[in-house]
């Protein structure tokens, strides 16, 4: 156990020595922020390349611990990362509810010589429209934050591998909704789908988008098509779930929504975790920053820097302007 920043925490699954062979690996552990203080995202960096985690595990040794109870908020975490052939370094980060990423971790590690070679990343102009909108709305959001922060924490989130989860078996099921875009009715986003279980019964469903707001979902519905096509699952013709999830104002992108089930003997399982977009359908989206030349080209220029940081290219000056122009028309 290490301590940072008055942290807590645990990194106890690694490959041995740190030393990693071709192809993905796992790296789990636990970690506690401390009372009152939350963490709404990990992610792991392998030199430049960053992995997204899933975070807010069940780790009932750690929640007893230092909560006295089961949880929420859930100190467990893991990251699947695939070292490229020379990678030397892997850091693991925290966001907290501010939307702040922290280091809390790093050690040397050493990649298998057949490993793959490191995949060029795209060009910044390929989805500039879209990152400048984000930047912008960001800005509103952490007026306070500078604009060259927020640039790295909007292009590094498109950089980044995203980690999802389906069922295992005995569990058997599928997340309908949300898929890669969450669509957002007033701050509340539909979570669907379908569940069994071959030989236990599940008492309770639970969705979780943010640290500590578990959300119960309706289960046991039925589900006539599904069960056709499954005949032999038992509960199947009633195992469809519905409910919905609040998601904070200040949820990083992409976010990041947990299913739990609990069985009839106490355990509790994470039997979905899936990766969205938000995607306001009904009610108010963050504000942009009122129309300015000046805003919009200060904007640019931060989105320029942090390419450069993150070792990504611009483009070609044609296809740059081009970008440029199509995220001007956006913001206006």
């Amino acid at each position: 156990m290490a301590e940072s920043s008055g942290w807590q925490f645990a990194v106890d699954i690694h490959p041995p020595g740190w030393v990693f062979p071709a192809g993905r690996s796992w790296i789990a552990g636990w970690i506690f922020a401390g009372e009152n203080h939350y963490i709404t995202d990990v992610r792991a960096w392998v030199d430049g390349r960053p992995f997204l985690a899933l975070h807010g595990l069940p780790r009932p040794d750690r929640d007893q611990h230092f909560l006295g109870r089961s949880g929420p908020p859930y100190a467990g975490f893991s990251v699947q990362i695939e070292p490229h052939r020379g990678a030397t370094l892997v850091r693991l980060e925290v966001r907290n509810v501010a939307g702040q990423w922290t280091e809390f971790f790093r050690t040397k590690i050493t990649a298998a010589p057949e490993a793959m070679a490191p995949a060029a990343p795209p060009a910044i102009s390929e989805r500039l429209p879209e990152l400048m909108l984000r930047l912008l709305r960001l800005s509103t959001l952490r007026s306070g934050a500078p604009l060259a922060t927020l640039a790295d924490e909007v292009v590094s989130s498109v950089l980044a591998e995203p980690l999802n989860s389906l069922p295992n078996p005995p569990f058997h099921g599928a997340l309908e909704e949300p898929r890669e875009v969450g669509r957002l009715r007033y701050g509340r986003m539909a979570v669907t789908g379908w569940l069994a279980h071959r030989t236990a019964k599940i008492t309770r469903l639970s969705a979780l988008v943010d640290s500590v707001q578990e959300s119960t979902l309706r289960h046991g519905l039925p589900r006539s098509d599904i069960a056709a096509l499954f005949p032999d699952l038992p509960g199947i013709d009633h195992s469809q779930f519905e409910g919905h999830v609040d998601l904070p104002a200040n949820q990083g992108v992409p976010a990041l929504v947990k299913i739990f089930a609990t069985l009839d003997n106490g355990e509790k399982h994470l039997v979905f975790a899936q990766r969205f977009t938000p995607h306001v359908i009904s009610g108010a989206e963050p504000a942009l920053p009122p129309r300015s030349k000046s805003t919009f080209i200060s904007a640019l220029w931060a989105l320029h820097g942090s390419a450069r940081r993150h070792g990504l290219s611009l483009g070609s000056p044609t296809t740059m302007v081009a970008a440029s122009r199509k995220a001007w028309a956006a913001y206006q």
